[in-house]
């Protein structure tokens, strides 16, 4: 797929954005990013490249918290370094999702330990996206393992530690209240 450079001068005869044009000078400025093509509120999507089997996003988080995770909002931190999280998302248009957070990494004074910023929608203990991870959970009540590692770009290892961490979270048969079970059955 080849690429105008940006402020392209055309003439002639051009559909732009719906509308036809004949005879007009028109400059092409490059495209805009969509405003948040994951539709992940937290992220501002900064750039988008996709192959034949991946799209990849690169995204910054919209808010970062500078709050020491040991001191608490007592600490005094400052940005130590810069650090590139990569993190998976739900597969789309049959494409696995990765996306690219650029993250600032702190440092604290007060206990002089260094942390990653927190990013909202994302589970740190994965490196998959909140959503990604319950998504996971559903699919692997009708799916094989292999089939979701393979449709999210993971490995079957992690499809199944991340399916055993929702299965925890589900309610258990025998945790239901016994009426309850009466007023399911219909009795």
């Amino acid at each position: 797929m080849g690429h105008m450079r940006s402020n392209t001068r055309l003439t002639g005869v051009f559909h732009v954005s719906g509308y036809w044009s004949k005879g007009q000078n028109l400059t092409l400025l490059p495209a805009a990013m969509p405003v948040n093509i994951l539709n992940l509120p937290g992220l501002y999507v900064v750039n988008f490249r996709e192959t034949a089997t991946e799209y990849h996003v690169r995204a910054k988080p919209k808010v970062v918290s500078r709050q020491c995770p040991s001191c608490g909002p007592a600490g005094k931190v400052v940005i130590h370094e810069h650090k590139t999280l990569f993190v998976r998302d739900m597969p789309s248009h049959g494409r696995s999702v990765a996306i690219h957070i650029d993250v600032p990494r702190f440092k604290c004074h007060g206990c002089v330990k260094t942390f990653t910023a927190v990013v909202p929608e994302v589970d740190a203990d994965c490196w998959m996206t909140e959503r990604l991870r319950k998504w996971i959970g559903r699919q692997g009540l009708d799916c094989p393992f292999s089939e979701i590692a393979k449709q999210v770009g993971l490995d079957e290892k992690t499809v199944r530690r991340v399916e055993n961490i929702e299965v925890k979270k589900r309610p258990r048969f025998d945790d239901v209240p016994q009426n309850a079970m009466c007023l399911m059955m219909g009795e």
